[in-house]
Parts: C-alpha cells; sequence; structure tokens
C-alpha cells in the first residue's frame, strides 16, 4: 500500500469517526469500509467493532457497549424483559411504510419498475445501461425512468426511494467528473475522496449526500417550471430590501456554488438600502412599494427609467413634490431597489443555466434569462454570456 492509499484511509476514518458521533451509522460504517479497502488500520476496524456490538444490541444498550461493554450489554438487554422506548419506536418507524396501503390504480408494472430500480446493485443498473453508455444513452435512460417513477404517476410503495435512486444516478452518472470517480471508487463519494487527497476538499461528505434534489433535476431537465423560477415570489421595497431564499435553496447554492463578489454584493443591499432610508426620510417608516398594495394602492413611475412603484398619492404630493430633489431621491433610491431585485433573480438565473449546461449544453445556450435581459434593457448593463 502506497502513502497516497494510506492517507485517503486516514481521511475516511476521520469522516467514519465523525459520522459514529452524530449517530449517523450507515456513513460510520460505509466509510470505514473503505478505509480498510484502502489501507486497513486499527482505528477503522475499532470503529466496525462498534457499529457491530451497535447492531447487536437495542438502542439503549448501544451506547454502553461503545464504551466497551458490548457483551455485557447485550445481556442486561436479553435480561430485562420490559422493551425501550427507544426500541419501540425505532420498530414502530420500521413497520409504518409497510402498513401503509397503496392506492387502488397502482399497477403491477409500477410495482415491478419500483423493485427492479431498488434491486439494483449500481448506478448503472438502476438505469438500465452498462458502463460504456454514453450521455445521451444516460440521458435516454434517465427520460423513460424519471417519467415512469414520478411520485405525480407512480404512487406503488418504494416509488420514492426509487425515484431518488434514480436521479442520484442521473446526477452522478452525467458528471464526468463524478462519473470518473464511481468507476475507480466504486461509489461517488469517491469524488470528494479524490478531491481531498489533492487538498481541494473543505471537510465532510456532506455535499456528495445531499447535493442534489430529485424534483429540481426533474424539472430541470423535463422544464417543469425550473424549481424556484416556477413560483412567483413577493418583493416589496419598502426602502427594506429582498425576501428570504427558502432555506434549502440557500444550502444548495452554497454547496454547488464557489462564492461569488456579485452575490456578497446581493447579501449587503438590504442593510444598504435601509441605511439609505435614513438619509432620505429620517424615519423607518416606509415610502414606496414595488408593488401595488392596499398600503400603496396608486402607481407612479420613475423620471429616469420609467419604472412602477407605488406610493400614497396625497401624502407622498406633499412631503415628495413633483420636481422636488427628494423626489429625485426617493425615485433614484426606488431604481437602486428594482435593479437589485432584478440582480438577485438574474444571479438566480444564470446558476440555474450552469446546472442545466452540465448535461445539456445546447438548452442552457438557449435558456431564456428574463430578469437579466430585464437589467440589458433598462440599463443596457450584461450579466450574462448567451
Amino acid at each position: 500500500m502506497d502513502q497516497a492509499n494510506k492517507d485517503e484511509a486516514q481521511k475516511c476514518v476521520s469522516i467514519a469517526k465523525g459520522a459514529l458521533e452524530a449517530g449517523n451509522a450507515s456513513k460510520a460504517r460505509r466509510f470505514a469500509e473503505k478505509a480498510m479497502k484502502l489501507f486497513p488500520m486499527d482505528e477503522a476496524r475499532i470503529i466496525l467493532r462498534k457499529l457491530e456490538a451497535q447492531s447487536a444490541t437495542s438502542p439503549s444498550a448501544g451506547a454502553s457497549s461503545e464504551s466497551g461493554g458490548g457483551p455485557s450489554a447485550t445481556a442486561h438487554s436479553d435480561s430485562d424483559p420490559r422493551p425501550s422506548a427507544a426500541g419501540l419506536r425505532q420498530r414502530a418507524a420500521r413497520q409504518k411504510p409497510e402498513e401503509e396501503p397503496e392506492p387502488e390504480d397502482v399497477t403491477q408494472d409500477q410495482r415491478d419498475l419500483v423493485n427492479k430500480i431498488r434491486a439494483a446493485k449500481d448506478y448503472y443498473g438502476i438505469l438500465g445501461i452498462s458502463r460504456t453508455a454514453t450521455d445521451d444513452d444516460i440521458k435516454k435512460a434517465y427520460r423513460k425512468l424519471a417519467l415512469k417513477l414520478h411520485p405525480d404517476k407512480n404512487r406503488a410503495r418504494g416509488s420514492d426511494e426509487a425515484f431518488k435512486a434514480v436521479s442520484k444516478a442521473f446526477s452522478c452518472l452525467s458528471d464526468a467528473e463524478k462519473r470518473a470517480a464511481y468507476d475507480r471508487y466504486g461509489h461517488e463519494d469517491g469524488a470528494m475522496a479524490a478531491r481531498q487527497a489533492a487538498g481541494a476538499a473543505r471537510g465532510g461528505m456532506y455535499r456528495t449526500e445531499e447535493d442534489f434534489d430529485p424534483e429540481e433535476i426533474f424539472n430541470m431537465f423535463f422544464g417543469g417550471g425550473f424549481g424556484q423560477f416556477g413560483q412567483t415570489r413577493m418583493y416589496r421595497a419598502h426602502f427594506g430590501g429582498f425576501p428570504q431564499q427558502r432555506a434549502r435553496q440557500q444550502q444548495q447554492q452554497q454547496q454547488q456554488v464557489q462564492p461569488n463578489p456579485i452575490a456578497g454584493l446581493l447579501q449587503l443591499l438590504p442593510v444598504l438600502l435601509i441605511l439609505l432610508l435614513t438619509f432620505f426620510n429620517g424615519s423607518n417608516e416606509p415610502v414606496y412599494s414595488l408593488e401595488k398594495t392596499s398600503q400603496f394602492p396608486d402607481q407612479l413611475t420613475t423620471a429616469p427609467h420609467g419604472i412602477p412603484y407605488y406610493v400614497k398619492l396625497g401624502q407622498f404630493k406633499k412631503e415628495y413634490p413633483k420636481g422636488s430633489q427628494n423626489r429625485a431621491n426617493v425615485e433614484a433610491h426606488v431604481e437602486r431597489a428594482f435593479k437589485a431585485h432584478l440582480e438577485e433573480r438574474c444571479y438566480q438565473e444564470r446558476l440555474q443555466q450552469q446546472r442545466i449546461k452540465r448535461w445539456d449544453p445546447k438548452r442552457a445556450k438557449e435558456m431564456s434569462l428574463p430578469n437579466c435581459e430585464e437589467i440589458n434593457r433598462i440599463w443596457g448593463v450584461r450579466y450574462w454570456n448567451l
């Protein structure tokens, strides 16, 4: 065994230890076994023994086995006829999916397909392709299976798991780097191992396990609203700022995209807008909205670029008369807020375009970026390359 394998094995052991401490037994076992394959180590053996002791005891006794009392803990568990509450909850959780009845419209073909996917041994088997499959073969296989397994169409027991497996297989095999690592290591986590060996990784294996969303992949592939772009987000400037992004969307962006200076500036814009309020209005009360509301029912447009905004007309005319410097300051602020809003959405569009480009460059090139195009139309600024 060479030094490189030993270093990678040590990293796998570190990950396994962290997973064990976090209570993630399956992840701990996977990386401990991987460490043993790369370079047999006593630390990996100890972790595997602890996991074996855990699996042989009840959840309450498992904690004792980790401290060195595996056999005695098992005896204690057998001598106590009362089942632990944790054990009952665990058994109930395992039984619940089996007790849920299937809808009447589920067909045997749907059940057979789900069972076939769940029984597959690797990503190639899940998609039903050979290891020499081309990118087009991978796309065709995913397209065929995803349409048949989508939860809206297939409600057989285990279909969610099968749909997720197909999506994960496609996410790995459609990416050249991940596929190469998968072919080499037998698991897509090998991609992270390779990056760690090169000194490019930043700790943990969380990204490789959670960086994909089956629904998002499906929407991007089939054009089903393009995820977050299919939903209308409410935005009111109120000299305030942007609406909060969904927590999962923020995590995905942080995991999949390298830090971006534009993104950093966008995060600061709400604070800057609030500071501008202090200079313009001297009050924390908003004086306009970028959307029509019951509080701001009357529409005006800015003089420079005709950006619509909404106010209480009577009060607004008194405090910000047309042609005054105060009105000019407000309208300048409206345009900055509106442009910042478009820039944020343009950034999301470009991020989406980059994701699609990974497996469909032609479609990514033809993709419409309405908010980016609006910035270009109004201000003549281009933030993207088509």
